[in-house]
């Protein structure tokens, strides 16, 4: 377990919690807090505060990234400048997609099927498959 300055233990809850809001992964932070990779799991079903610090947590190191990123956009990173101007702004930077459907779709019941395909003529569908067979066949 780990100890705070003054020689106090520190919760393997607590050292968790820090160590994703750093930025370290599950399996990375649970090995800090001395705990197996499923426990984190197991103490965020049992413990809805404990599900909040997580995310809460999870947010922070989400936040350090952005400002990583920003930093790296205003130095000179073109494609980072772009993706946080599509974030933050999708309205006037965001993929436009425009969609035009102008053919009519026609909706038919199983009964308008059927009745179509009792009245279709599958001798003279047959006679001119036949043909084109035969001249294909050369």
């Amino acid at each position: 377990m780990q100890r705070h300055k003054k020689g106090q233990e520190i919760p393997p809850r607590d050292v968790f919690i820090r160590a994703v809001s750093e930025g370290n992964t599950v399996t990375d932070a649970a090995r800090a807090a001395g705990v197996n990779r499923a426990t984190p799991y197991r103490w965020k079903e049992q413990d809805p505060e404990f599900g909040e610090a997580w995310e809460d947590a999870r947010n922070e190191c989400v936040d350090l990234l952005e400002g990583e990123a920003k930093r790296r956009a205003l130095a000179g990173s073109d494609t980072l400048l772009i993706f946080l101007l599509k974030s933050y702004r999708p309205e006037v930077f965001g993929e436009r997609v425009r969609q035009t459907i102008d053919q009519k779709t026609e909706v038919r019941t199983m009964p308008d099927v059927a009745a179509r395909a009792a009245a279709f003529d599958w001798e003279l569908f047959r006679a001119e498959l036949d043909k084109q067979m035969q001249r294909a066949a050369g």
